[in-house]
């Protein structure tokens, strides 16, 4: 799951602390590339942006041996 950030320390810091100053916790300077990271590594990687694509994408992935990333982009809202 890719939300972007550190969004369950986010969500911590809201409901215990009350504080919504999130330094650092975001993946944007320089934003993270997962799928082309496991590429570089050899492995085969796929995005799924798209929630109805997420089926499919898992039944093809898992009817093929090997090692796989899936990236799942979800929301990065912390409420």
């Amino acid at each position: 799951m890719n939300n972007g950030g550190y969004r369950i320390i986010k969500q911590r810091l809201l409901a215990f602390h009350g504080d919504d100053n999130y330094v650092g916790m975001d993946f944007v300077d320089p934003p993270v590339d997962f799928t082309a990271l496991a590429r570089s590594l050899g492995l085969e990687a796929i995005k799924v942006t798209d929630p109805q694509e997420l089926g499919g994408t898992l039944r093809s992935a898992f009817g093929r041996p090997g090692a796989k990333l899936i990236e799942v982009v979800v929301s990065n809202s912390v409420n």
